[in-house]
């Protein structure tokens, strides 16, 4: 696994739905936990992992990376969605979507540990 994700870097998408600008930041780390941000600005500082959207696990399964990402609401507070990126030379590619997530390099990151 540790050959197939880049954990001193993180992982960044840029997108636009409706004039709104959405920067998408993901950190894996290497005990198999994750935080995921968004901002639609792109200045966030990724080492307050408070301040992250979503944290979770993930694994990798031969060149499949799988998030398990929290969604649920009053009604289904334990339900969760497993995210499915193929790994293919170091970008995050989602199986059902058109998301592409690239190394973002020189993002300030610090040395870090999960608290989850």
């Amino acid at each position: 696994m540790n050959k197939k994700i880049d954990f001193k870097n993180c992982y960044y998408n840029y997108s636009e739905y409706s004039q709104r600008k959405i920067h998408s930041y993901l950190k894996l780390f290497k005990n198999g936990q994750y935080a995921y941000f968004t901002s639609n600005e792109d200045n966030i500082n990724l080492n307050e992992l408070n301040k992250a959207n979503y944290v979770g696990y993930y694994i990798v399964e031969d060149n499949i990376l799988k998030l398990e990402t929290p969604t649920g609401n009053l009604n289904t507070p334990s339900y969760r969605v497993i995210w499915e990126f193929v790994i293919k030379n170091g970008a995050l590619k989602n199986k059902k979507s058109e998301l592409e997530y690239e190394i973002k390099k020189n993002a300030n990151l610090t040395e870090v540990e999960p608290n989850w």
